[in-house]
């Protein structure tokens, strides 16, 4: 995960509201895995013959997507914290790290806006039924 590493090269203390770089990269990415699984698991029960299964796919599938976003939205609040605290350390690398933060910033609003998009359309479809 990029951010972990920006957090592990670019802090001096090489942790971010005192979370350390390395366990920082392994929440989130079993946070993402345990998001993915639940909106699988929403997806799959779709596909179910019981109706009382069908009926409640969706909201676990949007329970699982909206927990990603939820998640996404608080790395992107450790990325502000990381650029402010980076920037009062006074951090003195040959290579202009200050774009860094403002491209993993885009990523997540990518991502926010797939997930958003996700939600109103399944959303949608589950109103349809």
């Amino acid at each position: 995960m990029a951010f972990g590493r920006m957090v592990h090269v670019f802090l001096p203390d090489r942790q971010v509201a005192k979370v350390k770089a390395k366990r920082l990269t392994l929440i989130f990415v079993m946070l993402d895995a345990v998001t993915f699984q639940r909106s699988g698991w929403g997806g799959m029960m779709m596909s179910s013959t019981d109706p009382n299964t069908v009926r409640r796919s969706p909201n676990i599938y949007m329970a699982g997507i909206g927990a990603q976003l939820l998640f996404s939205t608080a790395l992107l609040g450790l990325t502000v914290h990381f650029y402010q605290k980076a920037n009062r350390a006074g951090n003195r690398r040959s290579t202009d790290w200050r774009c860094l933060p403002y491209l993993i910033n885009a990523e997540y609003a990518l991502i926010a806006i797939r997930i958003i998009f996700r939600l109103i359309s399944s959303r949608a479809a589950s109103t349809d039924q």
